[in-house]
């Protein structure tokens, strides 16, 4: 919801990708947030942080991006550029009141749960902000986006564009 941690890594894990394949000259990844972050990045927030950069280090995701990385709110330019935009929840997607259907009706069409890129009809990938140091939860979390993206982006994007 502020742009601190799951889209962030998500984005960082679907960059890594796009460039292991040699095409991240065809996308423009970047993450926003619903509402206002306190602070820029989760590496701003301690606890959180040493919770999930060794989770991260040990998906082989880069963490050096989390320390540049600024939480941005979403904005109309960001989702009229967009070709797809991935809420993370529920609440994100359409339950929040500064959700994303509810700030972009009529964008509706092109925003979906990250869970579309598995299959899924819906799942949510939960937030880690109310529990810092909760490590099982940052792991699954963490697993969660990087193995969604890893396993079953490719494949989602080419039946998106067929």
């Amino acid at each position: 919801m502020g742009n601190i941690h799951r889209s962030a890594v998500a984005e960082q894990c679907l960059k890594q990708l796009l460039s292991q394949k040699g095409i991240e000259d065809k996308f423009y990844v970047m993450s926003r947030g619903i509402t206002k972050a306190s602070h820029k990045n989760m590496t701003e927030y301690p606890k959180h942080w040493s919770t999930t950069k060794p989770i991260l280090e040990n998906l082989g995701i880069d963490v050096e991006a989390f320390k540049i990385h600024k939480a941005t709110l979403i904005d109309q330019l960001a989702i009229d550029d967009s070709y797809v935009i991935f809420a993370m929840d529920e609440l994100v997607f359409n339950i929040h009141e500064k959700s994303l259907l509810n700030q972009f009706p009529k964008h509706k069409a092109k925003i979906k749960m990250f869970s579309v890129i598995d299959g899924a009809d819906s799942f949510n990938v939960d937030d880690c902000g109310d529990c810092p140091d909760d490590g099982v939860l940052h792991k699954l979390v963490n697993e969660k986006i990087v193995n969604t993206i890893r396993n079953n982006f490719l494949v989602w994007i080419k039946k998106e564009e067929e």
